[in-house]
């Protein structure tokens, strides 16, 4: 069920196992959320550099930039 119907917030999901964004996309997606993902943090800023992301989730330790880095440069 949709429950976010036309209005869904946007989700960015940024994860090196592969598995755990599949896990948190099966989540989400049946709320009605509209799900991103990316494996490190250099594929997270190009994303979030041309879509409209309301939400991020991601994990502290990744390969080529981690989750610090990735707030880091957010800020």
């Amino acid at each position: 069920m949709n429950k976010l119907a036309d209005n869904a917030a946007t989700v960015l999901i940024v994860n090196d196992d592969q598995m755990q964004l599949d896990r948190l996309r099966g989540l989400l997606e049946p709320e009605g959320y509209q799900t991103f993902v990316a494996q490190d943090g250099q594929r997270a800023l190009e994303i979030i550099r041309t879509s409209r992301i309301d939400i991020i989730i991601s994990n502290v330790v990744m390969p080529e930039m981690n989750g610090m880095e990735l707030w880091r440069r957010l800020k």
